[in-house]
């Protein structure tokens, strides 16, 4: 996978970590959504002639969520950035594919739309 794709994929993996948060409006054709950002972080701008939508945010979990983007079809991004656990594993050591270990804990993607 090129570099610009697994950018690409992250950034819309992000974008579905928040939609967690989301609040959807089921009543409009192009169903656009409000994000309720955690305190203490910076809200989120959405370009105009681009909103944020339900099918982007649906977009977004999907791809977080699916191991066919690993190397190896092991592990998604929820695998090291939980949900549960704060976008992180909770764990000293991440596990990667191959069950290779990293030598700290997987950090958390939490502020990364901000970043």
């Amino acid at each position: 996978m090129s570099r610009r794709v697994a950018a690409t994929a992250a950034a819309l993996a992000v974008a579905g970590a928040l939609a967690f948060a989301a609040d959807s409006n089921k009543g409009a054709a192009e169903k656009t959504v409000a994000v309720q950002v955690p305190l203490g972080l910076l809200p989120l701008e959405w370009p105009k002639d681009h909103p944020y939508s339900a099918d982007k945010v649906a977009l977004g979990r999907l791809l977080y969520f699916d191991k066919r983007l690993s190397k190896d079809d092991t592990v998604s991004c929820a695998s090291c950035h939980s949900p549960e656990h704060g976008y992180t594993d909770g764990a000293p050591n991440f596990e990667g594919i191959h069950g290779q270990h990293g030598n700290r804990s997987a950090p958390t993607v939490l502020n990364r739309a901000s970043a």
